[in-house]
């Protein structure tokens, strides 16, 4: 018996200690993974994603994240030794009366999930830096939208205007930067290419790599962490329920000790903690 799963790999900053004091130190990456096909009660618990390695902040950079995610990649999908796609893992199963059945697990990777500060090491893209600020469109720029029609300014919030990135537009810009770089290009052409494209050259990450980057799908496989980009860690959601809050106060009975008081009857958990 064998099954195909789906990876899903997790990818987050921590530091030890008061997070408020300053200590290069103590923070750390931790690299965890899991996979899609678990069932929600699973899924929605602390322990969902398994620990895969933690390294030290110290021994990492935009350029250096990239090059360990490459390893890891290399690590779960070798080409002529281990391969979790094609290979798979193999274990036993024992059921309550004592029989043996044994499975073989094969899984393809599925998604990276992190903020957008590890999306863009692992990828070694500039984000706002670049003129292709954003990792998932085409056309979103931070420029002027008068010099095309197909280019969106970066503030725009209609996003129907916005066109869905590929790996293989990633792949082609990754080339043309490694073409200028072994033609002998000046550091101002290639910084201007860049700028441009919205990539580091990184000789030794995911994008340059050919059989890598046809797994690691970039950035189809990327996925920003919700509890960053929404509720937390400067997210949008607070700023959502402020004006949910104020639409509801200037359209109601209701005051704001009314909703502190409704907020206090609420409970969950144990192991969910406060609200």
């Amino acid at each position: 018996n064998w099954r195909m799963g789906k990876l899903c790999f997790h990818v987050d900053e921590a530091t030890l200690g008061n997070m408020l004091r300053p200590a290069p130190g103590r923070e750390f990456q931790s690299i965890s993974y899991t996979f899609a096909e678990f069932p929600d009660w699973y899924r929605t618990r602390e322990t969902e994603y398994i620990p895969l390695t933690i390294l030290p902040a110290q021994t990492l950079d935009g350029k250096n994240m990239s090059s360990v995610w490459r390893c890891i990649v290399d690590v779960c999908f070798t080409e002529f030794d281990f391969n979790l796609e094609k290979i798979g893992v193999t274990f036993e199963v024992i059921d309550a009366r004592g029989g043996r059945t044994e499975y073989c697990l094969k899984a393809k990777y599925e998604a990276t999930c992190a903020d957008e500060k590890a999306l863009k090491e692992i990828a070694s893209t500039k984000g706002a830096g670049g003129f292709k600020c954003c990792q998932q469109c085409t056309n979103c720029y931070n420029g002027d939208p008068a010099a095309s029609g197909d280019i969106v300014h970066y503030r725009d919030p209609d996003m129907k205007e916005f066109r869905r990135a590929t790996p293989e537009m990633y792949h082609e810009m990754a080339d043309r930067l490694a073409d200028l770089v072994e033609a002998g290009c000046s550091k101002v052409v290639i910084a201007a290419h860049e700028q441009m494209f919205g990539l580091k050259y990184n000789p030794l990450g995911v994008l340059w790599d050919k059989r890598i980057r046809r797994i690691a799908r970039v950035p189809e496989t990327q996925v920003y962490d919700s509890q960053h980009s929404l509720f937390s860690s400067g997210g949008v959601f607070q700023y959502q329920v402020n004006a949910f809050t104020c639409e509801l106060l200037e359209n109601s009975d209701l005051s704001l000790a009314d909703l502190d008081n409704s907020a206090q009857q609420i409970r969950f958990p144990r192991n969910y903690g406060k609200v």
